[in-house]
C-alpha cells in the first residue's frame, strides 16, 4: 500500500481532494516481509526492501500518478534488508541499503541497461565496518556533501563520506559515535538516525565536557584575530558554530538524543535528550524546515505513541508561557556520564531559524551582545496515541508539513499541525492495510 501525503491547500477555485486521492495498492510480489519503502526526491520512484534479500525499484506511471511499474529487481544482500534510501539527485541516481548481513551497500543506476533485466543497478561499494546487523541509514542533506550515517546493533553510529563523488567505490569512515557503551543485542532497541536538514546554524555554547577537546579555532577568545568559529558569550562561555546535526533514537534508554558536529575538527558531541517516552524509541525523523522559525523532530515509540518535539527560540513570537522543556541534559543510563552546558547547542540553534529572530548573539559576531537573550526551548508539542500499539515508523513529507506513522495496529496514520507553532495536531487520514478504504 502506498500513499502520497502532500501538504498545502488546493489551488483557488478547486475543491479539496477526496480522502482516497492518490491512494493505490501496490502488489510488490516480494517473497517475504517488506521492511522498508522509500520515495525518491521527486516522488516519482519507489524502492522496496524485503526479507527475501531483494530490492525492487518502481516507476510511477505519468498518465494517472497512482499506478506503479516495476523498473528492476535484484538480490542485493545475503540476509534480510531492513532499510533503503535514495541519495539526493545532485549526486546522481544512488541507493543505499543495509541488512542483517552487517553490511551497507551503495548502488548506482545504469540508464543504458534494459528495465527488469536485473542489471540496471550496479554495486559500487560495500561498507563492512559494523560488527552487528545494520538497522538504519540516512544520507545527509545535499549541502553537506555525499555523506551517509548508519546505525548498527553494535551500538554505534558510523558516518561515511564519498570524498570523490565520481569514484563511488571509495567511502571514508569519518566518525564512529558510540551510542550504547555495552550493546546487548535484542535487549536494546534498534538504533535509528535522522539528519537535520537546515543549512544555516547558529553559534552555540560549547558543552562543558567538550570545551577542552575543541581545537583553538573553535574555543578561543573573540579577539581581533579570532575567526568566525572562535568567540565567547556574555559569561565567558566559549561558542562555536556546528556544521551538522543529527538525532539518534533507540538503544537501552527510553529517549532520543541529538548530536552535533564541530566543523573545525569533524568531531561529534552529544547534546540534549528528548525525554518523556515510556518505552524504547523505534524511529526518529527530523522534519525539513522550509523556512519555519522552529524545527520539528518526530519519534515513534514502543509505548504506542508518536511524539513531536519543537525546537524554538526563546524570543519566538510563537512561544508564550512555554511549558517545562522536554529535554534532559544528563546522559541516559546507556551512555557514559557526559554533562552538557545549560545553553546546549540543540536548543540554542533552532537549527535554521530562517526568517526568525536570532536567540543568541555574542560580542563581535552578528551584532552587539543582547543582555536579554533567552535560551531556546525544546518542547513536546504533540503526544499522539491513536495507534494504541507499538509504533514502528514516523516519517515527514518533503516539506515537513505532514507526518505519517505506522504501527502494530495495521494502520498508517497521517497527521498535520493545525495550531500555531505546531501546538495542535490533527489526524487527517487513516489507511488500513487490510482494506482499500480509509477513514477520516
Amino acid at each position: 500500500m502506498t500513499a502520497h501525503a502532500h501538504g498545502g491547500a488546493p489551488p483557488p477555485g478547486q475543491p479539496p481532494a477526496p480522502p482516497l486521492a492518490g491512494l493505490s495498492l501496490l502488489e510488490t510480489a516480494h517473497e517475504d516481509l517488506v521492511h522498508d519503502l522509500q520515495f525518491d526526491f521527486y516522488g516519482t520512484r519507489l524502492v522496496t526492501a524485503s526479507s527475501d534479500q531483494k530490492l525492487k525499484v518502481w516507476d510511477c506511471l505519468q498518465h494517472d500518478r497512482t499506478s506503479w511499474q516495476l523498473s528492476d529487481a535484484w538480490k542485493a544482500h545475503d540476509a534480510s534488508i531492513v532499510r533503503v534510501t535514495f541519495a539526493h539527485p545532485d549526486y546522481g541516481t544512488l541507493l543505499a541499503s543495509c541488512s542483517f548481513d552487517r553490511t551497507v551497500r551503495i548502488w548506482e543506476e545504469l540508464d543504458h541497461e534494459p528495465r527488469r533485466s536485473g542489471r540496471r543497478w550496479v554495486l559500487r561499494a560495500r561498507l563492512v565496518d559494523s560488527r552487528a546487523p545494520v538497522t538504519d541509514l540516512a544520507f545527509a542533506p545535499a549541502h553537506l556533501g555525499l555523506r551517509l550515517a548508519t546505525a548498527s546493533a553494535d551500538g554505534t553510529i558510523r558516518i561515511y563520506e564519498a570524498m570523490d563523488v565520481v569514484n563511488l567505490a571509495t567511502w571514508t569512515l569519518t566518525e564512529e559515535i558510540q551510542v550504547v557503551a555495552d550493546p546487548r543485542g535484542d535487549a536494546d532497541g534498534p538504533l535509528s538516525v535522522s539528519w537535520c536538514k537546515a543549512k544555516h546554524l547558529y553559534s552555540v555554547p560549547v558543552p562543558a565536557h567538550a570545551a577542552d577537546t575543541l581545537p583553538p579555532s573553535s574555543a578561543a577568545s573573540n579577539g581581533p584575530d579570532s575567526g568566525a568559529n572562535s568567540l565567547r558569550g556574555l559569561g565567558g562561555t566559549p561558542f562555536f558554530t556546528p556544521s551538522a546535526m543529527l538525532v539518534v533514537g533507540g538503544g537501552r534508554a527510553p529517549n532520543a538524543r541529538i548530536y552535533y558536529q564541530d566543523a573545525a575538527k569533524s568531531k561529534w558531541f552529544p547534546g540534549d535528550c528528548l525525554v518523556g517516552h515510556q518505552d524504547l524509541v523505534n524511529d526518529v525523523s527530523w522534519a525539513p524546515s522550509m523556512g519555519r522559525s522552529y524545527q520539528l523532530i518526530a519519534t515513534a515509540c514502543r509505548d504506542g505513541k508518536v511524539r513531536v518535539f519543537r525546537i524554538a527560540s526563546g524570543h519566538s513570537q510563537y512561544v508564550h508561557n512555554p511549558p517545562s522543556p522536554a529535554v534532559d541534559r544528563n546522559a541516559p543510563a546507556s551512555l557514559p556520564p557526559q554533562p552538557v552546558h545549560h545553553n546546549n547547542l540543540v536548543a540554542a540553534m533552532a537549527a535554521a531559524n530562517l526568517g526568525g529572530p536570532t536567540s543568541i548573539t555574542a560580542p563581535g559576531v552578528g551584532g552587539p551582545a543582547d543582555s536579554n537573550a533567552a535560551s531556546p526551548l525544546i518542547t513536546c508539542v504533540a503526544c499522539l496515541d491513536e495507534h494504541r500499539a507499538q509504533v514502528w515508523r514516523a516519517q515527514w513529507n518533503i516539506t515537513g508539513t505532514v507526518l505519517s506513522s505506522s504501527g502494530d495496529d495495521g494502520t498508517v496514520r497521517v497527521w498535520k499541525a493545525t495550531g500555531p507553532a505546531a501546538t495542535q495536531w490533527e489526524r487527517i487520514q487513516t489507511i488500513r492495510m487490510n482494506q482499500r478504504t480509509s477513514a477520516a
